[in-house]
Order: C-alpha cells, then sequence, then structure tokens
C-alpha cells in the first residue's frame, strides 16, 4: 500500500494492477495504426495528389469526394468520443492509453473526506484516470459474457455506480453512463471472476459500503425468488423478503413486480430469470 499523492491533496489508500491483453492491445494499436494512415493519406490526397497530372478529372473528383467522406466519417466518430468521455482532452487520455502497459485501479480518500474509486494508467511516469467514481456512487461489482455465445473467451468485470457519482468526466447529466465501466481485458470465465473477486476484496478492505455483503448470504438466495422492484433494460433490484438486493437479467428485460427466480450470484450482483410457472424456487 503506498501513501503517495495523486492529485493535489488527494491521499492513496489503496492500489491493484488491472491486466491488460496483449492481443486485445496488439489489436487495438493496429486498428488505430490504420485509421491513423487513411486520415494522413486522405490529408495528402487532398493537398497534392488530386492535384499531380497523372489524374485525369474523373480521377481526381472520385480521389477527392473519397478523401472528404472518410475525413467527414472519421470527424463524426472522434466527436461522438469526445461527447462520450467527457471532451477532448479525456478522449486523448483514452487513446493514449491503448499504449500504456501498467493499467491500474486506486482508492484515494480527498481532503473532504470523500473516497474515490480511480481508474487509470501510468505512462512516460505520469499518471492518467479514464474515470473516477465517488465510492458511495459504487451499486455493484459483477461479470458477464459478452455479444458471443458464454462458450467464448469474451468474459468481462463490470462497476456499476450511480452516474451522478462519477467526477472526473464533464458529462452533460443525459449524457453519463448510466450502467458501469469494463474492468480489465476480455477473458475466459473462470479469469474473469478471480478479476472480479480480487476487485471487491480490494473494495472490501477498503471500506466501500457496496462491497461489504457477506457472499455466503449472496450464495444462499440462489434457488429463492420474489419480485423485480424496477429494472432498467436487464439491470435493476430485486426484493427478497424484507430486503433488496441488485439484480441482473439472465435473459431479455423484465418490468417492474415481475416475479424472478435467482438463478446464481455473480460478484455482488444476483441474476435473475422470470418464472413462468409457479413450480419450483422457494420464496423468502
Amino acid at each position: 500500500m503506498r501513501m503517495d499523492k495523486t492529485q493535489a491533496n488527494d491521499v492513496l489508500i489503496s492500489e491493484i494492477d488491472i491486466p491488460k491483453s496483449l492481443r486485445e492491445t496488439t489489436f487495438n494499436v493496429a486498428i488505430f495504426s490504420i485509421v491513423v494512415f487513411f486520415v494522413l493519406l486522405a490529408i495528402f490526397d487532398l493537398l497534392f495528389l488530386s492535384y499531380l497530372p497523372i489524374f485525369d478529372r474523373g480521377q481526381r473528383i472520385i480521389t477527392t469526394v473519397s478523401s472528404v467522406i472518410w475525413l467527414v466519417f472519421v470527424f463524426f466518430q472522434v466527436r461522438s468520443s469526445c461527447r462520450y468521455d467527457g471532451g477532448v482532452q479525456q478522449f486523448m487520455i483514452k487513446v493514449a492509453g491503448i499504449f500504456a502497459l501498467h493499467q491500474f485501479a486506486e482508492i484515494v480518500k480527498q481532503d473532504t473526506g470523500q473516497k474515490v474509486l480511480c481508474f487509470g494508467y501510468q505512462l512516460f511516469r505520469k499518471r492518467f484516470y479514464y474515470l473516477k467514481i465517488q465510492c458511495d456512487g459504487i451499486k455493484t461489482v459483477d461479470w458477464g459474457a459478452g455479444q458471443g455465445s458464454r462458450g467464448m473467451n469474451d468474459w468481462h468485470v463490470v462497476v456499476r455506480f450511480d452516474k451522478d457519482s462519477a467526477t472526473t468526466l464533464n458529462w452533460a447529466s443525459s449524457e453519463k453512463p448510466h450502467f458501469g465501466i469494463y474492468v480489465g481485458p476480455s477473458l475466459m470465465k473462470d479469469k474473469t471472476e478471480k478479476l472480479g473477486n480480487l476487485l471487491i476484496e480490494f473494495l472490501r478492505n477498503a471500506g466501500v459500503a457496496a462491497a461489504q455483503y457477506d457472499d455466503s448470504i449472496l450464495q444462499g438466495l440462489v434457488g429463492t425468488s420474489g419480485l423485480m422492484t424496477y429494472c432498467e433494460f436487464t439491470f435493476g433490484k430485486v426484493k427478497l423478503g424484507e430486503h433488496e438486493y441488485y439484480a441482473h437479467s439472465i435473459k431479455g428485460v423484465i418490468d417492474k413486480d415481475t416475479k424472478v427466480r435467482v438463478v446464481e450470484k455473480r460478484g455482488l450482483t444476483l441474476y435473475v430469470e422470470r418464472i413462468e410457472a409457479e413450480s419450483g424456487g422457494r420464496s423468502v
């Protein structure tokens, strides 16, 4: 545990390294290089190539229009990313993170006493931050498969938080992400589970309220049934007995007040399915 400062008066409480996939890094660097190459080629084409005597009028029109379309496309993609990431500076920090090997999560204590969870990287001996979240705004930590099937090695850890607790990025309130941030690379399920449990233990030891659930209690809720008190897309809360727990639908959107059954526990989240019939499952 290091006790140096991350910013002005922020005292570092604890830190863990976040693994980075060499395969994903190589892929991202390759895509970035290809995009930059064709952007530079399009600019060079507009400034020089189209005016060479080897091109006739028709070829000049085609190359010029193609270059303009490509540059406009890239411009709107970058503008959209800048808006989502919180501005040009944060977008550049995100892009530069592709080349950083040392990724980390840390918890700092501000001079106000507020604890903040920070995700970032170190590059050229300087620290840059993708995102900072007030610890009391963290909802839960879990993991799930990506767009592929459950047999694919594309499982990822997710930290879900109240969007208004994000302190680094200057989003408009309506543009802030609702669901959370992926932590680390896509991995096989067992490796993702290990990373997720390591992150939960890291949060628990730092006194983050969301991580204080007893794993045995959550595990004991598997097989029970209750009602969804709210659900936004596939994530919400389920009421089991007198208590509510963060829950994620195994399949599809589940409406409020729908009866569900807990299928499994992933991290701090209960994964549930809609009950089609009244048989099976115990109520609490």
